[in-house]
């Protein structure tokens, strides 16, 4: 089920399952599609640089222009221009191609094969099988990865996430079968006549790259310091949101700016790894489930919860997005979540818990409001995670577990600490907790009643 290596897809869903390495007999010219593996280390897309021409190109389509929020695409096209200018001090050099103009790009290029990453995503399926297709008509063999630690096979996955650990992730991680690439020295990319397209203009938030932008280096020195001063006490601050006790790597796993599997071959060799592995096990487990049931995206992936009776009241909706709540933990956060573009993991449960649980609001509105917001906007894990909380995705919590944010309060930031960085102004309460929370149990235990009928 592991594949750092590199296969050719005949599939028309996902790339096929069997693996072959991409070693060719004679050098070769590549286009390698690269859409979110803006780093040099542990990188596929330069697999074989050694004998091969490779060609890096960006594609630009309306997904990576339009779906993706400012503090998003003010990164990850930071990591873009960044990234071209490391190609050029390796003799290289990033093709900016619009998705409309790859065919004519490919042509005049002469390229023998094409890279392509798949990440679970429907929008980048999609991109790909249109790349796939125009290889197959102008006879270019067509290359998939997969860059990621788990790959996607129906027969094998598991629905809980502790047998999906257990039995999927921990069999698959033994050390010798973690492979990583070293990176180029230097590139043969060919020239060739093509005005790069201009990145789009968009609302870039220069206080979010000040924040998040590091290069390659500093991000993977950044980590090895957390795993020396903070990895022992990991399972304890992680829940703290003052505490500075987590690693705040995800933008950059989410950008591609350094490799899962180099991150995980460095926790691995740390005492007290378990609870890390088990945060990177629980990316890999809703990006499998992603690529496998596309359809969570839209509806709820438990079909007993299809059609519950979410509101859509959206006065309470802008409340809570402005962090107006009169509820200091979800304040706080919603306020964090404005000002970096980032959310502390414990408090996401929290005002998520809050949105769909006590003001009984669509899961979709939060799902989405955060991936316009995150700076590590992720679909898989963005998606999986508002559904857990909701109670009707993948091996979601109960639905009569609520998160109640006063005592979320005092057990996670007693002092206050957190909250009096974030909250400034109090507001009047928009919602009064246990009325609220008996009145989600009791619509709930009705909507399951009903269903349960119908089923019978």
């Amino acid at each position: 089920m592991l594949n750092n290596t590199v296969s050719e897809t005949v599939s028309n869903s996902m790339p096929n399952q069997k693996i072959q390495s991409v070693t060719m007999q004679t050098s070769k010219r590549i286009i390698s599609v690269i859409g979110r593996d803006f780093r040099l280390n542990d990188n596929p897309f330069f697999e074989g640089w050694k004998e091969h021409e490779i060609i890096p190109v960006f594609i630009l389509d309306p997904f990576n222009q339009e779906e993706h929020g400012s503090n998003l695409k003010s990164l990850f096209f930071e990591y873009v221009l960044d990234f071209k200018r490391k190609l050029e001090e390796k003799n290289s050099h990033l093709y900016i191609v619009k998705l409309d103009d790859f065919e004519s790009f490919l042509l005049k290029s002469k390229a023998d094969a094409v890279r392509y990453s798949f990440d679970g995503e429907p929008n980048t399926l999609k991109r790909g099988h249109l790349i796939e297709n125009i290889c197959k008509r102008n006879f270019v063999k067509f290359i998939s990865l997969w860059n990621f630690l788990i790959k996607p096979e129906k027969g094998s996955f598991r629905h809980r996430f502790n047998d999906f650990y257990t039995r999927v992730f921990k069999p698959s991680m033994e050390s010798d079968r973690i492979k990583t690439i070293d990176p180029p020295i230097f590139l043969k990319t060919p020239k060739i006549e093509h005005q790069d397209e201009p990145l789009p203009s968009y609302n870039k938030r220069q206080n979010i790259i000040k924040l998040w932008f590091k290069d390659e280096k500093s991000v993977l020195m950044s980590f090895s310091d957390f795993l020396k001063k903070n990895l022992s006490s990991y399972h304890i601050n992680r829940d703290l949101p003052a505490v500075d006790g987590t690693s705040k790597l995800s933008p950059y796993l989410r950008i591609g700016v350094v490799s899962i599997r180099q991150i995980y071959k460095m926790v691995k060799e740390h005492p007290q790894s378990e609870p890390f592995l088990r945060e990177l096990a629980w990316a890999e487990f809703f990006r499998v489930w992603l690529s496998l049931h596309p359809f969570v995206i839209e509806r709820e992936f438990r079909k007993e919860w299809i059609d519950f009776p979410w509101e859509r009241n959206l006065e309470l909706f802008e409340k809570w997005k402005k962090g107006e709540t009169g509820f200091d933990l979800v304040d706080a956060g919603m306020t964090q979540l404005m000002q970096e573009g980032w959310i502390h993991n414990r408090v996401r449960m929290v005002v998520a818990s809050f949105l769909t649980k006590n003001l009984l609001l669509d899961w979709r509105l939060g799902e989405r409001f955060f991936y316009e917001n995150l700076v590590d906007a992720d679909l898989a894990a963005n998606v999986g995670n508002w559904q857990w909380i909701a109670g009707c995705g993948l091996d979601a919590a109960p639905y009569f577990r609520i998160f109640n944010p006063e005592l979320q309060l005092k057990k996670f930031d007693p002092k206050g600490n957190y909250v009096s960085k974030y909250v400034n102004e109090k507001h009047a309460k928009i919602v009064e907790l246990e009325r609220s929370r008996l009145n989600f149990l009791r619509i709930a235990k009705e909507f399951r009643e009903r269903w349960n009928l119908r089923k019978k």
